[in-house]
């Protein structure tokens, strides 16, 4: 009687352990999921840094107002007035050790953004934490590689050597 409750038990241990692992699983491909379409809705966004403030009081309407763009970034007048923005803003708190906050700006157009990233200026892709985790991983082998004279860059949250996605 004893032995068959233990079997019975075990036997229901093991289908518990066998759908929590499933659901693991599950979790897992959901979180990867979310973080790809996060990605993806902020593919046409770029992040801006060290671009001054105005002056506390001061409304500033970034979306018509792209200065920083000619100013900072060095980009010809007649490309900025013709970029359209669905919605530029600064991200974090006020008041950051004096630093001003950044701006995200999404583009309308993947190609306009495309124009501003390949300035010389500090300029990031916007990407969810964990895409940004992954990359801080991968940047010390990347740099590494560099160093070698090989041929490496990241791309999303891979990085790749030689045209080589590494594992």
């Amino acid at each position: 009687m004893v032995e068959e409750k233990v079997e019975s038990t075990d036997f229901n241990v093991g289908i518990v352990t066998s759908k929590i692992a499933d659901l693991e699983d599950r979790n897992k491909k959901l979180n990867d999921d979310l973080v790809y379409i996060q990605s993806q809705s902020r593919r046409n966004n770029l992040v801006f840094t060290n671009i001054d403030e105005a002056p506390t009081g001061n409304n500033e309407d970034l979306t018509s107002d792209k200065n920083f763009l000619t100013d900072k970034m060095k980009i010809a007048n007649d490309l900025v007035k013709e970029m359209e923005f669905e919605r530029v803003h600064r991200i974090g708190n006020h008041g950051r050790n004096g630093k001003p906050r950044n701006i995200v700006a999404k583009f309308n157009l993947f190609k306009e953004r495309e124009l501003v990233k390949n300035t010389d200026c500090y300029v990031n892709e916007q990407f969810p934490k964990e895409v940004i985790d992954k990359r801080k991983e991968l940047l010390p082998k990347l740099k590494e590689t560099r160093q070698k004279g090989i041929k490496a860059w990241l791309s999303y949250d891979t990085l790749y050597i030689d045209g080589k996605a590494q594992k």
